[in-house]
C-alpha cells in the first residue's frame, strides 16, 4: 500500500486511526509510484520532473543527460529516488498531523 521505507512504514503504524485516515487521504494523492517512474524516464527521460525537480529536470534536458553518464548513474537510482520522494512526502504529512 504504501510505498515507503520500513522506518516510516513503522511511524505509520503507531498512528490511531483517524490520524492514519487523515494521512491515507494526503500521502496516497502525493505518492508517487515507480513503475510510472521508469516509463517516464526511458521514454522521455522525464524522472526529475515526476519527482518535482523541474530545475534538475531541465538541466538534464540541455545537457542530453549529462553526455550520457548522468542518464546511466540514474538508471540505478531511479527505484531509490521514487523511495526517498515518497518518504520526504510521508514525512511531511506525519508533520501536518501532529
Amino acid at each position: 500500500m504504501y510505498n515507503v521505507s520500513n522506518h516510516v512504514i513503522a511511524q505509520i503504524m503507531k498512528l490511531d486511526e483517524e490520524k492514519k485516515n487523515q494521512f491515507n487521504a494526503y500521502y496516497l494523492g502525493k505518492q508517487k509510484e515507480t513503475g510510472t517512474a521508469w516509463i517516464l524516464f526511458l521514454l522521455l527521460g522525464a524522472f526529475y520532473g515526476y519527482t518535482d525537480q523541474w530545475g534538475k529536470q531541465i538541466i538534464f534536458w540541455i545537457t542530453l543527460g549529462g553526455c550520457g553518464l548522468w542518464a546511466l548513474i540514474l538508471l540505478f537510482n531511479v527505484s531509490s529516488g521514487i523511495l526517498a520522494y515518497n518518504d520526504k512526502k510521508a514525512m511531511e504529512c506525519m508533520m501536518m498531523l501532529q
